[in-house]
């Protein structure tokens, strides 16, 4: 589980950043310096306190140290919730749908085309 959430917080960055993890790091470059040495990618101080908090607490040394996916949702929920005007009633789904229908006559006839 711990080194999920190492690879959760390596995704959450990705997404924060909009960059790819260690683009430029070959193999042997990557377990040098990140996994013996522990080097971590650099956080973008624009990001709010908890995100970077979180982020960095993912990638901690000692894996013990890290948190657990229930702490990392209430985490992004409460992130959630800031940017949603600070009511918790924004989660609240008032009506279930899906957004995306997939009618399989008509993806069965364009794969035809």
């Amino acid at each position: 589980q711990f080194a999920d959430v190492y690879s959760f917080a390596i995704v959450l960055h990705q997404v924060c950043h909009l960059t790819k993890p260690f683009q430029d790091y070959s193999y042997s470059m990557h377990e040098a310096l990140v996994v013996e040495e522990g080097e971590r990618l650099p956080i973008d101080e624009k990001l709010s306190f908890s995100i970077k908090a979180l982020i960095m607490n993912s990638w901690h040394v000692s894996w013990t140290c890290r948190p657990d996916f229930e702490a990392i949702a209430r985490t992004l929920r409460k992130e959630v919730i800031l940017l949603k005007g600070g009511q918790p009633t924004c989660l609240i789904h008032k009506k279930r749908r899906s957004s995306f229908a997939l009618d399989i006559g008509t993806l069965m006839n364009k794969n035809k085309q």
